[in-house]
């Protein structure tokens, strides 16, 4: 088995990798996000645990088990507010024979949005963290051709939650991307054409009837752009 600690806060990792090590018998892999390079140096206490600076956690963990043989692991972010018990109760899952474990983010995924997810790539995202997580053996070796992207998604396997834990709560998953905007904008201007033609214009039924379908094309169309975003950073 191997922990891979990616410490993407300045969180106090010395306390955080010693209750990982007083519970878990693995090899220690630390990586250091962009930014958070310089935590390290000079650090005692990692002499003889593998260090990377890596900018992207999903691409090294692919590159990662391209090259070497495939194990179980456990990925513990620094930022997740984990204690003793919290790990305790994830290795006790794992003793289970669970394929897969992890936190359950305290965000509720609507229907909508999983309705939408199961159109479009045949999975139920399950909402759950990428903060703490155990994969099986098996279920690496499936993640290693998908890019380690579909990890947070429901899969055909043992699957165990953790919940009902004082977690901090990660930011949300929506950030505004040009085709957003430019999905809003044309909704403005269909709105300003419609006011426009109705002021002088005698709107016959025909054309209110095309106006009412143009809204609830770009409507559409906005909504699923939104929910392709979500959708777009859960992956990341």
């Amino acid at each position: 088995m191997k922990v891979f600690f990616v410490v993407d806060n300045p969180s106090p990792i010395k306390e955080k990798i010693e209750i990982i090590k007083s519970i878990f018998d693995a090899e220690l892999i630390v990586l250091f996000q962009k930014d958070f390079e310089d935590l390290y140096l000079g650090a005692d206490y990692l002499k003889g645990v593998l260090t990377k600076n890596i900018s992207n956690v999903n691409s090294f963990l692919d590159y990662y088990f391209k090259e070497n043989l495939t194990s179980d692991i456990i990925i513990i972010y620094s930022s997740c507010q984990f204690d003793k018990l919290l790990l305790l109760n994830l290795k006790n899952e794992i003793d289970a024979g669970n394929d897969i474990v992890y936190l359950k983010n305290k965000n509720k995924i609507s229907g909508l949005y999983n309705f939408f997810v199961k159109k479009t790539i045949g999975l139920e995202d399950m909402g759950g963290s990428k903060k703490l997580q155990y994969i099986s053996k098996s279920i690496v070796e499936e993640l290693v051709l998908l890019g380690f992207k579909y990890r947070i998604l429901k899969a055909e396997a043992k699957l165990a939650v953790l919940t009902n834990y004082k977690t901090k709560k990660e930011k949300n998953s929506f950030k505004i991307k040009s085709y957003n905007l430019w999905a809003l904008m044309s909704l403005f201007v269909l709105t300003m054409v419609c006011a426009i033609t109705f002021n002088f214009i005698d709107g016959t039924y025909i054309l209110i009837l095309v106006f009412i379908c143009l809204y609830v094309i770009c409507i559409f169309v906005n909504v699923i752009l939104i929910l392709k975003n979500i959708l777009d950073e859960r992956l990341k």
